[in-house]
């Protein structure tokens, strides 16, 4: 039921207890505008790439530049909802980047420290 999408014609089956049980497309018409609309639907949020590594330079000029995993150094563009958080964090900290399809932090996580002794 979730894949229909909203304003399309659908046809609702319910059962003797007046439960939604199945449903499918109204017409030929509501098809092809579901597809129409399916089309145009934002990419969901896990889709975004990660990176992990550590901040290398911090926050400057809408930019982060860490040195990822592999030792490799990567700058980014910074989305303005993220920029708060990045310029908090400073040199060598460890972080995680949501980067998307667009090559820019969307999102940011900050790994847990491990705390003296080796337990949390």
């Amino acid at each position: 039921m979730a894949s229909i999408p909203v304003g399309v014609d659908a046809v609702f089956l319910i059962d003797e207890s007046d439960r939604v049980v199945d449903v499918t497309f109204g017409s030929k018409e509501a098809v092809q505008r579901a597809a129409e609309l399916w089309e145009k639907k934002s990419p969901l949020k896990g889709n975004f790439r990660r990176v992990t590594g550590a901040i290398l330079t911090p926050m400057g000029n809408k930019k982060v530049a860490i040195r990822d995993e592999q030792g490799k150094a990567q700058s980014y563009d910074a989305r303005p909802l993220v920029e708060q958080q990045l310029a908090r964090l400073g040199k060598g900290d460890a972080v995680i980047l949501f980067v998307d399809n667009e090559n820019k932090v969307t999102d940011v996580a900050v790994p847990p420290s491990p705390s003296p002794g080796g337990q949390r």
